[in-house]
């Protein structure tokens, strides 16, 4: 998993699986910019007021928690 960019905004982040230019996130937007953030920087928030896309959010939560289970 990878943080990606989307274009719409400035600071607006989205999850992808492969982390390329171009490539879906995991909420479906297409429209998105690799980026070299680490994984472990999601939901941060600095003094540049990053935004995280609320959809790819609950999905990453839904995976990490399927993951967990035996």
């Amino acid at each position: 998993m990878k943080i990606v960019e989307g274009i719409m905004g400035y600071y607006f982040y989205h999850l992808s699986k492969s982390g390329h230019n171009g490539r879906p996130a995991i909420c479906g937007e297409k429209r998105v910019m690799s980026t070299e953030i680490p994984l472990n920087a999601w939901g941060k928030v600095t003094h540049i007021g990053e935004r995280y896309c609320k959809i790819c959010d609950k999905k990453y939560r839904e995976i990490k928690e399927a993951q967990c289970k035996p």
